[in-house]
């Protein structure tokens, strides 16, 4: 299934669901800030949701080598029928909330985030001066 043919909100929600299934809702909801975030610092463009989703090399769980690739294809499938798992739901709920609105902004505007254990081990150049953690994910602005 080719994902940049997908809905914004189906796009969203496999992000969330694909980058932080595990967390609690409050992560889900920092993940999809993330992506606002980045949505809102666009320059010169007028991206969508999904462009902001899928650019590539931004989030693991679209990247074809990533163990989550044909879970984020099953998942895709789930969302477009009306067959959702509570964990699809949950992610389908945050992502319309995310695009009308109606979540704020739990990350006090971060723009990335890494897993503590990577900020503790082997953290990216980037990664300086965390904003937040919620969950197991810490949260950055980055240039």
């Amino acid at each position: 299934m080719d994902l940049h043919t997908l809905p914004d909100r189906i796009v969203l929600a496999l992000l969330i669901w694909g980058e932080s299934r595990g967390e609690p809702v409050e992560g889900q909801i920092a993940v999809a800030n993330v992506v606002r975030n980045r949505l809102k610092r666009a320059v010169n463009t007028t991206p969508r949701w999904r462009d902001v989703c899928l650019a590539p090399a931004q989030f693991s769980c679209f990247d074809a080598n990533d163990p989550n690739a044909a879970a984020i294809q099953n998942a895709a499938a789930l969302l477009t029928t009306a067959t959702l798992t509570p964990a699809l739901e949950q992610a389908q709920w945050i992502a319309d909330g995310m695009i009308i609105g109606a979540c704020q902004d739990n990350t006090r505007g971060s723009n990335h985030y890494i897993t503590k254990q990577l900020y503790q081990t082997n953290p990216p150049s980037w990664a300086t001066n965390p904003i937040c953690q919620i969950g197991s994910q810490v949260f950055f602005i980055a240039a």
